[in-house]
C-alpha cells in the first residue's frame, strides 16, 4: 500500500511516476541473476512510524535504522518520507554505499513473495527520481553502477526511458531565463560634483543592481546541498565551497557600502551617495535579490556609517523613508524575509544566513541517532532529517528556477568585484575625520 501526500504530488517530478502503479510492466521476478543481499528487518524494533493527519491516514517514518527506511520507502514509493530521504541521505551515508543497498534491496527475500513486484518497482521508482531530482549526485563510477545494475531491467522495461539516454549518462537540466534580455544601461547621470567613470555610482541605478544580481546568483548556485548537512559550512573552512563565496561576496558588498560613503569628503556627498546606494537596495528587494539587500543594509549599519549625523541629517526624505523600509525588511527576526523567501517568486537570491540559522537550530536541537536500550539497535531520527529536507527544497528550488536574463557588463562587473577593502580600524578612522566627535565640555 502506498501513501501519497499532497505536498509531495505537487513537486516538480517527471509525470510519468504517477503512472507508475497504472501501467502494465513485466514480472520482475524474472531476473534472477541478482543475489539476496538480507532478509527485511524486523518493524516492532527497527522503525517509528507516525501518522501525520489522523482523518487521511498518512504516515511517515519518525525513527529506523538505514536498512528499514530504505524498505519503506520502497514499498511506500509516494510517500513524503521518499523526497525527504533522497535529499538528506548524505547526512548519514553517501550515495555509493546507498546505490549498493538498494541492488540488495531489489532481490530481497521475503516470505510473501507476491510483495516482491512492488518492491522492485518501487526501487527502479526511487532511482529515476533520485536521478531527476539530484543528478550531481551521480558520478562517473556511479553512473558505471547504474548501468550495470538496470541494464537487464531496461531489457524488458521503459521506465528509465524519459529519464536517461541510451548510455544512462544522467541528463543535464535545463534552467529557464527571462525573456527577453534588456539592453545594458550604461553610465547614468551623476549627482556629484565631478565625474568618474572609475566610480559605480556613476553607473545607473538599475544596471548596477542587475549586475549585483548577476554576482549573487553566480554564488548562490554554486552551493551543494552536502555544505549544508552536518553544518558542514562551519567545520570546513574551505574558500571554493559554494556557501563561503555567497558570505564572501555579502562581506565584500558591505564594504564596499562604506568605502564609497566614507571616500566622498563633505557631508552633502556622502548623503547623495548614501542616498543612491539606498536606491539600488530597493531595487534590488524589487528583483527579488535578498541577499544583496541583506549585505547593503550590512554595511549601512555599519559603525563607522551609523555615527555620520551630519551625513543622514542631508538625506532626502524618499531616501529616509527607503532606509526605513530596508531595516524594517531585514529586521523583525526575519519575519518578513521569511514570508518573502515563501512567496516564491523567481528568479530569487535568498538571504543564506536565514537557512544557515535554521539548519543550525534543527541541528543543535536534535539528535541524529535514538539508540533503543533494550536492543541496543541505533535507529537514525528521520524527524529531523523532514525539517532539513524542507529548507533544502528551497535552496534547491531557487537554484533550478528560473535565471537572471541581464547581460553581464564587463566594466562594471570589474569594479564590484575589486573594490578596496580596508579594515575596521582604519575605516574608523576615515569615519572620525570626516565627522569628528563633539568634545563636551566641562564645567568643574
Amino acid at each position: 500500500m502506498s501513501f501519497v501526500d499532497t505536498e509531495f504530488v505537487g513537486m516538480d517530478v517527471p509525470v510519468n511516476l504517477w503512472n507508475l502503479l497504472h501501467i502494465h510492466v513485466c514480472d520482475l521476478n524474472m531476473y534472477s541473476n541478482f543475489s539476496t543481499c538480507y532478509e527485511p528487518e524486523p518493524d516492532e524494533e527497527n522503525i517509528v512510524l507516525e501518522t501525520r493527519r489522523i482523518d487521511d491516514k498518512i504516515q511517515a517514518v519518525e525513527r529506523a535504522t538505514l536498512v528499514k527506511m530504505i524498505e519503506f520507502v520502497t514499498e511506500n514509493i509516494l510517500s513524503a518520507s521518499t523526497i525527504e530521504f533522497i535529499s538528506t541521505y548524505i547526512s548519514i551515508t553517501d550515495a555509493n554505499n546507498l546505490m549498493q543497498l538498494l541492488k540488495c534491496r531489489f532481490n530481497t527475500k521475503l516470505v510473501d513473495t507476491s510483495k516482491l513486484p512492488i518492491i522492485r518497482r518501487g526501487v527502479v521508482t526511487f532511482l529515476e527520481i533520485w536521478i531527476t531530482e539530484y543528478p550531481d549526485d551521480f558520478d562517473d563510477h556511479l553512473c558505471k553502477e547504474l548501468t550495470t545494475f538496470i541494464r537487464p531491467i531496461r531489457v524488458h522495461n521503459y521506465l528509465f526511458q524519459d529519464t536517461l539516454n541510451y548510455n544512462f549518462t544522467v541528463i543535464p537540466r535545463q534552467i529557464p531565463a527571462s525573456q527577453p534580455v534588456p539592453c545594458i544601461i550604461k553610465l547614468g547621470r551623476s549627482v556629484f560634483r565631478t565625474i568618474d567613470e572609475n566610480s559605480i555610482l556613476e553607473y545607473d541605478t538599475v544596471e548596477i543592481a542587475r549586475q549585483l544580481c548577476l554576482l549573487a546568483q553566480e554564488a548562490f548556485c554554486t552551493i551543494k546541498r552536502s555544505e549544508l548537512v552536518n553544518q558542514t559550512w562551519n567545520k570546513k573552512r574551505d574558500a571554493n565551497m559554494g556557501v563561503h563565496k555567497l558570505i564572501q561576496l555579502i562581506n565584500h558588498l558591505s564594504e564596499w557600502v562604506v568605502y564609497e560613503i566614507l571616500k566622498r569628503e563633505t557631508p552633502k556627498e556622502r548623503a547623495k551617495a548614501m542616498g543612491k546606494i539606498i536606491t539600488i537596495a530597493l531595487e534590488c528587494k524589487k528583483l527579488f535579490n535578498f541577499s544583496t539587500v541583506f549585505a547593503i543594509v550590512g554595511g549601512l549599519s555599519n559603525a563607522s556609517i551609523d555615527r555620520l549625523k551630519k551625513t543622514y541629517k542631508l538625506l532626502k526624505e524618499k531616501h529616509k523613508r527607503g532606509l526605513l523600509a530596508l531595516t524594517e525588511f531585514t529586521g523583525s527576526r526575519f519575519m518578513r524575509i521569511r514570508e518573502a523567501h515563501n512567496a516564491n517568486h523567481t528568479p530569487t537570491i535568498p538571504f543564506i544566513g536565514l537557512y544557515l540559522t535554521d539548519l543550525t537550530f534543527i541541528d543543535d536541537g536534535n539528535a541524529q541517532l535514538y539508540t533503543y536500550l533494550t536492543n541496543g539497535v541505533k535507529l537514525y531520527n528521520f524527524r529531523k532529517q523532514e525539517q532539513n529536507s524542507r529548507i533544502l527544497r528551497k535552496i534547491k528550488r531557487d537554484q533550478e528556477g528560473e535565471r537572471y536574463n541581464f547581460q553581464v557588463f564587463p566594466q562594471l562587473r570589474e569594479l564590484l568585484l575589486n573594490v578596496p577593502v580596508q579594515d575596521e580600524q582604519t575605516i574608523w578612522q576615515i569615519s572620525l575625520k570626516r565627522e569628528p566627535r563633539k568634545i563636551k565640555k566641562s564645567f568643574l
